[in-house]
């Protein structure tokens, strides 16, 4: 059975007692990890590329459709840095699930029958082992985004970019990202390399972005023991209602902006 409650050294006993090929579970996803950010690098250097190649496009177009101005702005930028010696930004770690994420999530997807998810299927099985944001100011901005990505590789009028698209991205896909129970709502992105990695791109506003530092606090402090009943007022409760007020609000706005703009 399923160790539960969660306990990341009961989780590895039972994992490695059933997928015996997963034996030093907790080395080899160390390994793996490292292995993962060496590799991975050129792929995520080109979606920098990519990225700032769409902001350009976007924010043309979302001027002469909307008529404002919208920005976007991703860590990327700053993670993909190197200090005068070559060495990587602080923040390129960050760009990676840490480990004992991964065995979290590994025991969540678990069934009481066995591990799901294991060294042999890992990349498939968990696609935000790596990923990214972009922050723009209003749900209209993230969307409009999310929507211009899934028009690639369409939208690449520049050549060299087209090709190294080509080269090295199998698939694109962006939908809205929902979480009715959490109160979350935004578009998230998925990058299939031909590498084999995939890199997740989560795409917000401003209002969303002060909401997950939030969600973040709590999440770390709640993850290994869910909250089994709510209370009236609780801060769980009302992050859960704020996130859907927010939503609420952003839609109102966009739906405002469009109604007066048509009188």
């Amino acid at each position: 059975m399923k160790p539960t409650p969660y306990s990341r050294e009961e989780y590895l006993r039972w994992h490695e007692a059933a997928i015996a090929g997963d034996s030093s579970l907790l080395d080899r996803l160390e390994w793996l990890r490292a292995d993962m950010a060496a590799r991975v690098r050129p792929d995520l250097e080109f979606l920098h590329q990519l990225l700032t190649y769409m902001f350009t496009y976007t924010r043309n177009e979302y001027k002469h459709s909307r008529g404002q101005d919208v920005t976007y702005q991703t860590p990327l930028s700053e993670a993909l840095r190197t200090d005068p010696s070559g060495a990587p930004s602080p923040r390129y770690d960050a760009l990676f699930k840490s480990v004992q994420s991964i065995v979290n999530k590994m025991w969540r997807k678990a069934e009481d029958r066995g591990p799901t998810v294991h060294l042999g299927n890992l990349l498939e099985s968990i696609t935000d082992l790596i990923r990214t944001d972009v922050r723009t100011e209003t749900l209209d901005g993230a969307q409009f985004l999310a929507r211009r990505m899934n028009d690639l590789p369409r939208l690449l009028y520049d050549e060299q970019v087209r090709e190294e698209y080509g080269k090295r991205i199998e698939a694109t896909s962006f939908e809205p990202e929902m979480k009715m129970a959490s109160g979350y709502f935004a578009y998230h992105g998925l990058f299939r390399f031909r590498s084999g990695y995939a890199v997740e791109v989560q795409v917000y506003s401003a209002l969303m972005s002060e909401w997950r530092k939030l969600s973040h606090l709590l999440y770390e402090r709640v993850r290994l023991e869910p909250i089994a009943q709510h209370e009236f007022g609780s801060p769980e409760s009302r992050l859960i209602s704020l996130g859907h007020a927010l939503h609420l609000a952003e839609c109102e706005i966009m739906r405002l902006r469009q109604e007066i703009e048509k009188k």
